[in-house]
């Protein structure tokens, strides 16, 4: 289970097992902790270090970096880069600094690789629906069918030498928001460099490294997509990203039916293959997933693409209710009740 909460400026007695069955010497670690927002997930830190100054310059190097990436890339703030690039008229190129272009790079090969189920452009579907403006309601069909003439990650074209993006279609708009959960704990956790352990909790997204220092690994519940009450399996990590997606996220409910920001590009609707699921990822993945393709893909594919990613697992439930394992997990993993 999730660690206890640990003050800042709290001095913690760590077992530290060298190698070895037996071996093992105790350490005095200093915690740092803080709790932050980006881009409208909650986001709690915790780092260890080995004395409190190191643990305070981590956590505000973590909080600025944190600042950072929502002051360049939230959609809601007008002088952000995703906001100059949804603000700019059709075929109009716009020149971005690296860090952008590569990410709208990292974009286009998860469309490529999902067969366009990861789409970038999907931004102009969820404004539809008010996701952006909290101004909730499901857009007609006609209107949707409007607005699938803009959206298609082939519409985004990309210029790497210059650092240009071109949109091809009037009206297009992008979202990260997907890929910046991945690249937003990878950046948070390079921004916590010198520590001996640390987590880093994004809304239903956890990043950990080193050895907490009551445990030997980091005991994380896999938690029901639908009832979050429900704790589905528990996993043991020692470093990486667990990521979640699903229905939990509803935004608003019409008609019975509910409304999360997972859209399927090709008609412009909430795409219901599965309830949600978890996803492990290893540090420095061959592929950057993001747990969106739990939700977008069906749950063969989702699967068979997180299994073609060295040291990745998952776990799905889909629609009718049934679990799907990646091999390793279906392996490994107890599930509750089984």
């Amino acid at each position: 289970m999730r660690p206890a909460a640990f003050l800042s400026g709290a001095l913690l007695l760590a077992a530290l097992f060298a190698p070895g069955p037996a071996a093992h010497a105790l350490e005095a670690w200093a915690s740092a902790t803080g709790t932050y927002a980006l881009n409208g997930m909650p986001l709690g830190v915790t780092v260890w270090a080995k004395d409190q100054a190191s643990a305070g310059q981590a956590l505000a190097a973590v909080a600025a970096e944190a600042e950072r990436l929502h002051q360049q890339y939230s959609p809601l703030r007008p002088g952000s880069m995703v906001s100059l690039l949804n603000q700019t008229t059709g075929e109009k190129p716009v020149t971005v600094d690296l860090e952008t272009l590569s990410l709208l790079q990292w974009a286009l090969k998860l469309a490529g690789k999902t067969s366009g189920a990861l789409d970038p452009t999907t931004a102009a579907f969820k404004w539809q629906y008010g996701f952006r403006q909290q101004e909730y309601h499901v857009p007609t069909d006609l209107r949707l069918d409007q607005i699938k003439t803009m959206v298609s990650y082939t519409f985004l074209d990309l210029y790497p030498k210059d650092r240009i993006v071109l949109f091809k279609r009037q009206g297009m708009q992008i979202d990260l928001d997907d890929i910046l959960v991945n690249y937003a704990l990878n950046r948070l956790r390079q921004a916590a460099k010198g520590t001996e352990a640390g987590r880093l909790d994004l809304g239903p997204n956890l990043a950990v490294w080193g050895r907490p220092p009551d445990a030997k690994t980091w005991r994380e519940p896999i938690r029901d997509p639908k009832d979050r009450k429900q704790i589905l399996a528990v996993v043991d990590l020692n470093r990486g990203r667990l990521l979640s997606a699903g229905v939990f996220e509803k935004i608003f409910e019409q008609d019975g039916l509910a409304y999360y920001p997972y859209l399927d590009p090709r008609t412009g609707k909430p795409a219901r293959h599965s309830q949600g699921g978890t996803l492990l990822l290893p540090e420095q993945p061959k592929l950057e997933l993001p747990a969106s393709a739990l939700m977008l893909l069906p749950p063969e594919q989702a699967v068979a693409l997180v299994e073609s990613i060295p040291g990745a697992e998952c776990l799905i439930k889909d629609a009718a209710g049934k679990i799907w394992l990646s091999r390793g997990w279906a392996r490994t993993l107890a599930l509750a009740g089984k």
